[in-house]
């Protein structure tokens, strides 16, 4: 381009995302940006041809949708859709400044368009030393290599261990504004549990270790979620014992199902209980 202003701009959503070879998740906000772009290129460069490639359109929230209907009504946009982000080729042919862009679009018929400028929404990727951070915390990391959330869909802000909260891109792709909302919510949980006076909450069903029965092997500790079990120190030369951080554990059972000798059980969910539900649900 040589600085020059460009004539022609080639917008590529899900540059890396919706792909099996590299990120399998949509980011959520590449859209949004991509149509953020149009409107500001529209406004500053008038007249300047724009193409969208693009795999899927999201536009969640009930604000986003008013930039993609803006960007489908400008005369000099246009939208292709393609299959695959393989299906796109972009390159420099020869001594030539501007760009070209082959591509197959999902009917599969091909293609090719000449472009001053061509701007790639990449995949927005978990942060550096999310790896680090995460043991440090002793925090899972999902599939995708975010924080994993107690529950994506219930409790977004609570990690799996107790007391420690997320929000923001260290949990998954979002905006400023989801963010900010996280951000909220996690300072609420954390301001409640901090009133003076007030007693800590045990759930009900958290696990138990009979010491009398459990034999030191450290499966326990291995299985839990939450890091809520973990083995006593030594005493007298003899291995220490299982114990479970009553306010670390949420009672889910893995524990109680993983001990080889029995020696844990879940409270309100003893084998003695489930074996009589079970008699009453068949009598």
């Amino acid at each position: 381009m040589g600085g020059a202003t460009p004539s022609s701009i080639c917008i590529v959503h899900c540059a890396g995302s919706l792909d099996r070879n590299h990120k399998e998740y949509c980011s959520g906000i590449c859209c949004q940006i991509a149509f953020k772009f149009n409107h500001m290129i529209e406004s500053q460069l008038p007249g300047t041809r724009i193409t969208h490639l693009y795999k899927e359109l999201v536009m969640p929230g009930k604000d986003e949708f008013s930039l993609h209907h803006e960007a489908r009504e400008n005369p000099n946009a246009e939208f292709i859709r393609y299959e695959d982000i393989s299906d796109i080729n972009v390159y420099t042919p020869g001594e030539q400044e501007n760009v070209k862009v082959d591509y197959k679009d999902a009917s599969g018929h091909t293609g090719s368009l000449m472009a001053d400028m061509v701007v790639l929404c990449m995949a927005m990727t978990p942060p550096v030393g999310a790896e680090e951070l995460a043991r440090k915390l002793g925090i899972p990391l999902d599939s995708s290599g975010f924080f994993e959330e107690l529950h994506g869909r219930l409790d977004s802000v609570q990690s799996k261990v107790k007391g420690v909260y997320l929000a923001g891109t260290c949990r998954s792709p979002m905006d400023i504004q989801k963010a900010l909302d996280q951000s909220m919510a996690s300072a609420g949980y954390i301001l409640s549990g901090l009133v003076e006076g007030r007693k800590l909450e045990v759930k009900p069903t958290v696990a138990e270790v009979d010491q009398d029965l459990c034999g030191s092997c450290g499966i326990c500790v291995s299985v839990c979620p939450f890091k809520a079990a973990e083995m006593a120190a030594e005493t007298d030369g003899k291995s220490g014992k299982a114990e479970v951080n009553a306010l670390l554990c949420q009672g889910c059972g893995i524990c109680v199902a993983a001990c080889p000798s029995g020696a844990i059980k879940g409270n309100q969910f003893t084998s003695q209980e489930i074996s009589a539900e079970i008699e009453g649900t068949l009598t």
